[in-house]
Order: structure tokens, then sequence, then C-alpha cells
């Protein structure tokens, strides 16, 4: 899908390379803290999971995602407020082409980046619970939005439909998930409930 995207990409001119060159070097250094969390809290559900103790799995949830908003907010503001220095840093450009689109990508993508926030912690919590079809399913949805940016968004609003594809993707799996979660909660009530009454 990345594969796909970047031939698209490069059929827009090197101005909008530039661009999203860029912009991704940002996005991905602002992502990592999100992806970290995630990874975290999901050691932490598999290990409350294994000793049945799954009550612990949403408190800790709601917490995580309490500080992912937070770093969502916080990477918004470096967007909106600081997004151009960095960008023209990265790039040695002054070029508004550039600046400009890098600037769009960022602030599209950041106005997104709790949902992104929620998909990535579920699916990990997810995984760590044994569900390992449900994150599959998210990863088939975020390569058909990609394939469909390819062949009719970037197409029809060029560097727009790009900075747009992975937000409604993001989107679409963390509503996905959320659905598959609170399904999962029914199971791991009842395996918390006989945790207690064997304890």
């Amino acid at each position: 899908g990345s594969i796909l995207l970047q031939r698209s990409i490069n059929q827009l001119g090197t101005q909008i390379i530039t661009a999203h060159t860029a912009a991704r070097r940002i996005l991905e250094m602002l992502m990592m803290p999100i992806s970290t969390i995630a990874t975290a809290n999901a050691t932490f559900a598999s290990q409350n999971y294994g000793a049945g103790r799954t009550d612990r799995i949403g408190t800790a949830l709601h917490k995580v995602l309490g500080i992912e908003l937070a770093w969502s907010l916080f990477s918004l503001a470096v967007s909106v407020f600081g997004g151009t220095f960095l960008i023209r840093m990265l790039t040695g450009t002054v070029d508004p082409v550039v600046t400009q689109n890098a600037q769009m990508f960022l602030n599209i993508d950041f106005a997104f980046f709790f949902p992104l926030s929620i998909l990535l912690v579920l699916r990990t919590t997810l995984q760590s619970l044994g569900r390992k079809v449900v994150p599959v399913v998210s990863s088939v949805i975020e390569l058909s939005m990609k394939v469909v940016a390819c062949l009719w968004l970037i197409p029809t609003w060029g560097y727009l439909g790009m900075a747009m594809t992975e937000p409604i993707s993001w989107v679409l799996c963390a509503a996905m998930l959320g659905v598959m979660y609170v399904r999962s909660k029914h199971d791991l009530s009842t395996l918390n409930q006989q945790t207690l009454q064997e304890a």
C-alpha cells in the first residue's frame, strides 16, 4: 500500500515529493510516543488477562487514551504553531508550494491523531488478548483505503487526497476496533468473575 501511494505521489512533481518527505518525517517522529504507549499498554493488558484480572484492562485503557489524547493535542499544536519552521529546517527551502502542502498534510493528519491513537491502542490490546483476526481486518481496511486513494482520491484531489487518505482509514479502523473491543468486554467480564469466584 505504501509503495502504491509513493508511486502516486511521485506523479505529482518534485515539489510535492519534497513536501511529503518532510511532512512524513515530522509525522513519524511525533507518532513514536503514541505507538510506544500502545505497545506498553498491550503488555499490561496481556499480563492482567493471564492473571484473570480483566477489570484492570478497561481501567488502564481509559488512562492510556487520556495520555494519547493529550499527546495528540500537543502534536496538533506543534503542527499549527511550529510546522512551517520544522518544514523549512528539514527541506532547506522557503518554496511556498513545498511549505504550504507539507503544512496542509501535517494539519490534517494531526487533527486526526487521536483516532490513530485509538486504533493503535485497541489493535495492540486486542492482539494481547488473543484476538488475532480483528487486527488483521483493520490492516486490510488500511490497505484498501490506500488502493482507493491511488485510484480515485489522489487523481481527483491531488495532494489533498493524499493528505486525507490515512485519516479516513484511521477513523474507519478505530470505529471497527471499538465495536470489536466492546464485544470482547463481555467475555472479559465473564473471565474476571470466574477468577474472583475461584479466588
